[in-house]
């Protein structure tokens, strides 16, 4: 009889154990819950939370999309002044032989804006998205605009002969033959390109730079070879 009452009582605290465990669990999995999904019936499920962290991925139309925008790059400009001898005189016949007293002299000074740069729809790029780089293929910068000030062309010292009168309309024929000068100077000026490079990257890397995509991303710059 004893040991009957010793049984029930094993059995019974076994049932009470079984019991308690079972309403922590039920007690764990509600903290443990997220949101909750509505069934057909009107009940409630209680689901786990997930959250997925997408990686961001960069590509040629993702950069593209980002300095494209700018189109020509005008990153540089050049301004300068200079001075010329303008000559006119009259030939004997089809010979180089000058007549005398037909040479008029004129010293003139003029100024102007080159402006050098880029074109943006010539750059390339190599990425790597599983290092986090990027290396911007610049091409060969060149000039992009040159305007000659035609307010600033002044004429000094105008030695006139008794033959020949020259006026400013005779010095319209070579503006264009200035502006070759300027370029021609200013192609053999590498301070000047070795600055514009430098604002280059400046600009390019602002504009990549302000875009979060390419928060994570190291940017390099590699140069066309056959530039100034």
């Amino acid at each position: 009889m004893e040991n009957v009452k010793n049984i029930l009582i094993i059995i019974l605290v076994s049932i009470l154990l079984i019991g308690a465990a079972l309403g922590i669990g039920v007690i764990i999995g509600k903290k443990n819950s997220g949101d909750k999904i509505e069934l057909p019936d009107g009940e409630a499920v209680e689901t786990e939370e997930v959250i997925i962290n997408e990686e961001v991925t960069v590509d040629n139309a993702t950069i593209n999309e980002i300095i494209n925008p700018a189109s020509e790059l005008v990153t540089y400009k050049y301004y300068y002044t200079d001075a010329g001898t303008y000559e006119k005189n009259q030939k004997l016949g089809d010979t180089d032989y000058i007549i005398p007293f037909t040479t008029d002299k004129t010293v003139y000074t003029y100024s102007g804006t080159i402006n050098a740069g880029i074109d943006t729809s010539e750059i390339t790029y190599d990425i790597d998205n599983e290092k986090k780089k990027i290396i911007v293929h610049l091409p060969n910068p060149k000039i992009i605009s040159h305007e000659l000030d035609e307010s600033s062309f002044k004429t000094y010292d105008v030695k006139k002969s008794i033959f020949t009168s020259s006026s400013l309309n005779d010095y319209a024929e070579f503006t264009g033959e200035l502006k070759t000068k300027e370029e021609d100077n200013l192609n053999s000026n590498s301070e000047f390109w070795s600055s514009l490079k430098k604002n280059t990257e400046n600009v390019v890397k602002s504009l990549m730079t302000a875009d979060d995509r390419l928060d994570e991303y190291t940017v390099t710059y590699d140069w066309a070879e056959n530039n100034q």
